[in-house]
């Protein structure tokens, strides 16, 4: 805890420039956007434009209606105004259209900052698991063919695990025994 407050108070007296911290903000490699109280971003970082497909330039100023699909705008429009209105942290999985008509599955969390003026604004941060989720569907498919093949097969199969107990068998190993 006093590591924090240590580091909280140093962090207070330095004088950071708006140029470095844009580059920290680049640094990371998650999309990372801030939009006011209008729904339009304000600020995006490289990961950001990137993963939607379009540049700063034609980012900021717009809203989700602007760049998606009215039934996708229309559910993240939603969960923005609910940050807006309760100052709740809003965390969800949601389908995503990039400009190249691809459909992602992302999780986000969207929060409400104040800044020293009262002004209201909303971070979020995405993780697209698009990729992940397909490779545990390709992993379920594939456990399914092979334990149908293992069911299948008249030989006795007995599967062992890394820590040599047993992780499966077939029936026509349990008459082995």
């Amino acid at each position: 805890m006093n590591d924090c407050k240590s580091l909280n108070d140093s962090f207070d007296k330095q004088n950071f420039s708006l140029a470095f911290l844009l580059r920290m903000i680049n640094g990371i490699s998650d999309p990372i956007f801030v939009k006011n109280h209008q729904h339009q971003w304000i600020l995006v970082n490289d990961a950001f434009c990137n993963f939607i497909g379009h540049s700063q330039e034609e980012l900021i100023g717009k809203s989700d209606y602007d760049l998606f699909p009215k039934a996708e705008a229309d559910v993240f429009w939603e969960k923005d105004e609910l940050v807006f209105t309760t100052g709740i942290t809003d965390e969800n999985e949601e389908f995503f259209t990039d400009s190249y008509g691809v459909t992602h599955l992302i999780h986000y969390k969207k929060c409400l900052f104040e800044d020293e003026l009262g002004n209201h604004f909303l971070v979020g941060t995405i993780r697209d698991f698009t990729q992940q989720k397909r490779v545990e569907a390709a992993l379920r498919r594939s456990n399914a063919v092979l334990q149908a093949q293992q069911e299948a097969s008249i030989d006795g199969i007995l599967i062992i695990d890394e820590n040599r107990k047993i992780a499966s068998y077939n029936q026509h190993f349990s008459f082995l025994c």
